[in-house]
């Protein structure tokens, strides 16, 4: 299949960089992609803006002021008037100003991140600074797809990144391995002509990026030690975004090794935080939501969760921080689902020398009738479950809701034993395995949040054993690959061909849930 553009767009200019060296450009949105299989910073589509008239700190023209040209009028006419707007400039200050180049593409306020023009950011590295570029440009996108750059909290990270190395370091390290994978995607096959693995140098770029992620990673977990150490007011909410932003690092990695070390330690910070600081309260919501979702999701699949809820929260508060926490995510998860896959994950540890088989089956039946009863349409509507810029619309919401509560449905078929010989049991698996398909399909493939059915698909695609269903779900997941790089993707399509080939179901075994948890393999899909 066709790789699709990095965010589902393309612009019909080339980028800057590109028009500038004459070369053919790709055209992916936010960013070329040809330009970072060369190394190069991308400077986008949108108005270029030039840091001009500055005072140099230090090197050879210390104390000099830059003469980089005007060369755009400083009012320039409009060939549309419904397209004139003032061009963005600063008041005069004493040290330089900002001036606007006009474009002739007009696709959003996308351009040259200030993090590569802002004055106070000019002492870090350059390769540090390329890849907080890249942090804001196209990661950013994937953690808020409907984001802006006057609200979205992450870009509060940047100038925390700054005073902070424990931050810039996890940052750069998310980043670099973000872009090695967008570079080199590893489920696309490499003779597809649309593909980045077909432009010379892209190995070594691909290479390149995740040696600076390795690096930075080593230097970030070496800072992690000290700063959990002396965690204090002010520095609580960068080191609880530090650590969930190292959640993200194992899951754009592969989703299979540290995240259940970062995720404990996530957990420990939360139940020991104070108050967010004046104008960090969105960030922390969004940190606490992705840490509980991934706590959450994470169980499903592994034979014991990343930590027990007593020691850092009170059990009777877990539903309510839950409700808080599914209205800040991205997976489009009710809160009621999240809860039904945290007991029945738990409820699948059990063995029989804990509970009666029949205690368990009557368990499993009610989380099931709990899922059944849950009314999503209601839900989708209620704007209150739905607190961030993270929220799709209104019909993405509702076909992922519903998928979800089919899927638990499934998930818990397959997680119990004793469910297998009940009655209709089949036929009610094949029931909600072609609901699932139907959902999960109704989400436009150019949907910006179309990772929201990630889950969903990975739990019909485990489940099924019809060549076409697997096909069907083989290319769904190289979809959401190529839009969403992150290798906990990988992984999750790694272990379908492995369930697929074992063939359990011809063996007589139904509950592959049990088989993922026994061979232990520890595996994160959100």
């Amino acid at each position: 299949m066709d790789s699709p553009p990095s965010n589902g767009k393309t612009s019909n200019k080339a980028c800057h960089n590109c028009r500038r060296r004459r070369l053919r450009c790709d055209r992916s949105y936010p960013h070329c992609n040809k330009c970072l299989s060369a190394g190069k910073e991308c400077l986008g589509y949108g108005k270029l803006f030039r840091w001009i008239g500055a005072v140099a700190s230090r090197g050879k023209l210390a104390g000099r002021t830059s003469c980089a040209p005007d060369d755009a009028p400083r009012n320039p006419k409009p060939s549309n008037p419904r397209s004139a707007k003032p061009c963005l400039a600063s008041p005069d200050r004493d040290h330089g100003q900002l001036v606007c180049r006009p474009s002739t593409v007009d696709i959003g306020p996308v351009g040259t991140p200030w993090t590569l023009v802002d004055p106070v950011f000019q002492d870090i590295e350059p390769s540090h600074r390329r890849y907080l570029s890249y942090f804001t440009q196209r990661l950013c996108s994937e953690l808020m797809p409907l984001d802006s750059f006057n609200v979205n909290p992450f870009f509060n990270l940047l100038p925390l990144s700054r005073v902070h190395p424990l931050l810039q370091h996890t940052l750069v390290a998310v980043s670099a391995s973000h872009m090695s994978n967008l570079i080199k995607p590893r489920l696309l096959p490499a003779a597809d002509p649309n593909s980045l693995a077909t432009l010379p140098g892209v190995e070594e770029s691909s290479r390149h990026a995740y040696q600076h992620a390795l690096a930075a990673k080593h230097k970030a977990l070496s800072l992690m030690r000290d700063a959990v150490q002396h965690i204090d007011f002010a520095s609580a909410d960068v080191v609880l975004s530090a650590v969930v932003f190292l959640i993200n690092l194992e899951l754009i990695d592969s989703g299979k090794h540290g995240w259940k070390a970062h995720l404990k330690g996530a957990g420990r910070i939360l139940s020991l935080l104070p108050p967010a600081l004046p104008g960090n309260e969105d960030l922390r919501d969004l940190m606490f939501s992705d840490s509980l979702v991934y706590f959450v999701m994470g169980s499903a699949f592994i034979p014991a969760p990343a930590f027990e809820v007593g020691p850092f929260f009170q059990p009777s508060h877990f539903p309510d921080m839950l409700k808080k926490a599914a209205a800040y995510s991205y997976n489009s998860c009710p809160a009621v689902i999240l809860e039904i896959i945290y007991e029945a994950s738990q409820l699948s540890n059990r063995t029989g020398d804990q509970v009666a088989e029949d205690d368990m089956a009557a368990a499993g039946l009610n989380l099931m009738q709990r899922a059944r009863a849950f009314d999503v349409e209601e839900w989708a509507r209620n704007e209150d479950n739905f607190r961030s810029m993270r929220a799709p619309v209104l019909q993405t919401r509702f076909h992922a809701g519903s998928a979800f509560r089919l899927a638990v449905c499934l998930y818990i078929l397959r997680s119990i034993p004793t469910l297998s010989a009940m009655k209709c049991h089949d036929d009610m698996v094949d029931a909600l395995a072609r609901d699932i398909i139907y959902h999960t399909s109704s989400v436009p493939d150019d949907d910006p949040n179309l990772k929201v059915i990630t889950w969903p698909i990975f739990v019909v695609g485990a489940d099924t054993s019809d060549p076409a269903r697997r096909e069907w779900v083989r290319q769904k997941m190289h979809l959401l690959a190529a839009s969403c790089p992150w290798g906990f993707l990988y992984t999750a399509m790694e272990t379908l061909e492995k369930l697929w080939n074992m063939n359990l179901a011809a063996k007589g075994q139904k509950c592959w849930v049990k088989f993922l948890k026994d061979n232990e393999m520890n595996f994160l899909v959100v």
